[in-house]
């Protein structure tokens, strides 16, 4: 199954040490285990009539007359539209001249890692006692500055994580193994990471132009993040679904695309 849990609930662990739990059974989120998740999008898109190319870095992208090229380490490609989803690392926004690079307050920078435990264990730690038992996710703030730290709960494994601004993280590496000290300790579980990651998410501020001459940035290439979390995957479907409108609507047309 894609979807490894649910929730309608978060905890929220304030600086103060006090914890309080806001619920919205309207509401429901779905946790996943994102390389399954990206695995599932690529089937779909074949499925739908997409060539997958996979192992071909593009390093630059020409405008032409009647079109635009992507240059790649092995094959080129060409098009009458361009859309940018290469995050926020991407060369898309740089070679299209939409953005050179990003001031250092919209930018966050996340550590974080999958922590295998018996989903017992998980049902133990993570259910909240309500009418009708229900799983949460866990926000901790106070711990990094300008930022947040977290704890959601999948099938079996824990995603846990911390992110803050990218121009207050000095010192973040620092507070992990701490922060893995105190899930360890408040959840009395056995935690043990192999391997973590670490990756950039853009947190909104810097919103100007995302389209570009017969070309358009979504998703993380585009700035189209929450703030708030740095949740950026539903942003990122709904901006693929516009720039697939304009694409369908541009071949409909019959006519070159100018994105002006």
């Amino acid at each position: 199954h894609l979807v490894e849990g649910k929730f309608h609930a978060a905890k929220i662990h304030r600086p103060s040490g006090k914890t309080s739990v806001l619920t919205r059974n309207d509401l429901e989120g779905y946790l996943v285990q994102r390389n399954a998740f990206d695995s599932f999008l690529v089937d779909k898109a074949k499925e739908a009539g997409a060539e997958v190319v996979l192992g071909n870095e593009i390093v630059a992208i020409e405008q032409l007359r009647k079109g635009v090229r992507a240059l790649g380490v092995g094959d080129s490609y060409k098009a009458h539209l361009l859309v940018g989803a290469d995050g926020v690392n991407g060369i898309t926004s740089k070679q299209l001249d939409i953005r050179h690079q990003w001031s250092q307050e919209n930018v966050a920078v996340c550590i974080s890692a999958e922590v295998p435990l018996d989903s017992s264990e998980i049902e133990r730690t993570l259910t909240q006692e309500t009418e009708q038992p229900q799983s949460y996710i866990d926000l901790y703030y106070g711990f990094v500055d300008w930022g947040y730290g977290w704890c959601f709960p999948k099938h079996d494994s824990l995603n846990i994580g911390l992110g803050c601004r990218l121009d207050k993280a000095r010192g973040l590496r620092d507070k992990w193994e701490p922060f893995l000290s105190k899930m360890a300790q408040e959840k009395d579980i056995k935690i043990k990471v192999t391997e973590k990651t670490s990756a950039r998410v853009p947190i909104g501020g810097d919103h100007g132009r995302i389209i570009g001459r017969r070309s358009m940035l979504i998703g993380d290439a585009a700035g189209l993040v929450s703030a708030i979390s740095g949740e950026g995957i539903s942003f990122a479907i709904e901006s693929g679904h516009l720039a697939a409108d304009v694409a369908t609507e541009a071949i409909k047309e019959e006519s070159p695309v100018h994105i002006v």
